[in-house]
């Protein structure tokens, strides 16, 4: 079995995923306040800074869009690594 990671080191791999995020927080920071994690939602809805419909809606679409991710990341890698 061969690494599939020989190329990039776990610096590169934090600096992509650190990337991810502040472009994910930067696309989405007129919409939702730059939030992406339903736990946030909540808490703002707790915190009475975003009404209960509102709240709702992020946190629908935020499971959506987790699970479109999923989707897309099994269809990409292929279903043999998923029993």
């Amino acid at each position: 079995m061969t690494d599939k990671c020989n190329s990039i080191s776990l610096l590169g791999i934090a600096w992509v995923f650190g990337g991810m995020i502040f472009v994910l927080v930067y696309c989405t920071a007129g919409i939702s306040g730059g939030h992406l994690n339903p736990a946030v939602t909540f808490g703002m809805l707790i915190a009475r800074k975003l009404s209960l419909p509102r709240a709702v809606m992020y946190m629908a679409a935020q499971f959506l869009g987790a699970v479109c991710g999923v989707g897309f990341a099994k269809a990409i890698s292929g279903s043999d690594n998923y029993t």
